[in-house]
């Protein structure tokens, strides 16, 4: 799992940066599934769900859309790690 720590002169402070491989394992251990739970929710095959998380494939948008939903993740988070600067939680 790669990490860096980027300085975002906006919010005064140091803040890790995730590669998507990275954002998409967090998606789905915060959401408290292994990746075969993953995979019976989504039809993801666990090869494609292990190899995404890897960064050794690109995910598909529909993959992304997929994991998004059961995961209960923002897509926009999963595919560029930021998320509409006015959302709220409900």
């Amino acid at each position: 799992m790669s990490q860096t720590l980027t300085i975002a002169p906006q919010s005064g402070g140091r803040v890790p940066s995730f590669d998507i491989g990275d954002r998409l394992r967090k998606a789905r251990v915060t959401a408290g599934l292994e990746q075969s739970d993953l995979s019976e929710l989504t039809g993801i095959s666990v090869t494609s769900i292990s190899a995404a998380e890897k960064g050794k494939t690109a995910p598909r948008r529909s993959t992304l859309i997929l994991w998004a939903a059961a995961t209960g993740v923002d897509i926009q988070w999963l595919r560029e790690g930021r998320t509409s600067r006015y959302s709220v939680d409900a």
